[in-house]
């Protein structure tokens, strides 16, 4: 009776020694994919926009559009920034907008800053207006950016509509350009 017990145990033992090595193997693809999805998040890019200023029609006499902020990385890797650009014109049409290169191609380090601005004058905005055929100007802005895995991530933030008689500044809140 005692040999009997002991084939049949001896029977189930791979069969069990088997279900015991899989659900070992699904709990460290488990951890693996957690942990993976923890460090792209702690890795991931925090490139934001930091003490904004936006004026329509200022703040000097000849100004039609005026912007200054500071682009932040709040990442804990360094970004590499291919380019930033102003653009202004159509809502729609991309091509009919004008591109203004406000910074090339530099490196933001963890927790560090870099100012940008630009400022159209009354002038170009008309003749903006003009050659696009429109009463009214939308300004953009358009940040080129490397991510620590490598992919390059564009991204396009509205600022303003400015027209000949009205105004409208957009307003952002959370996360800005990542």
């Amino acid at each position: 009776m005692a040999q009997e017990q002991s084939v049949t145990l001896m029977t189930y033992l791979p069969l069990i020694s088997l279900a015991v090595s899989l659900v070992s193997a699904a709990i460290a693809v488990a951890s693996y994919r957690r942990s993976k999805r923890l460090q792209e998040f702690d890795y991931a890019a925090r490139l934001q926009v930091a003490d904004e200023s936006i004026y329509g029609r200022g703040p000097g006499p000849n100004d039609a559009f005026t912007y200054e902020g500071n682009l932040e990385n709040r990442g804990l890797k360094p970004l590499k920034v291919s380019s930033v650009y102003l653009e202004f014109g159509c809502e729609e049409a991309l091509n009919k907008r004008l591109k203004h290169h406000v910074e090339g191609e530099f490196y933001l380090g963890a927790g560090e800053k870099r100012k940008i601005s630009f400022r159209l004058r009354k002038n170009d905005f008309k003749e903006a207006l003009r050659r696009f055929e429109t009463d009214q100007c939308y300004f953009y802005l358009r940040v080129q950016f490397h991510s620590p895995t490598g992919t390059i991530i564009e991204v396009t933030r509205s600022l303003m509509r400015l027209g000949e008689t009205s105004t409208t500044i957009f307003a952002h809140k959370g996360d800005i350009l990542s």
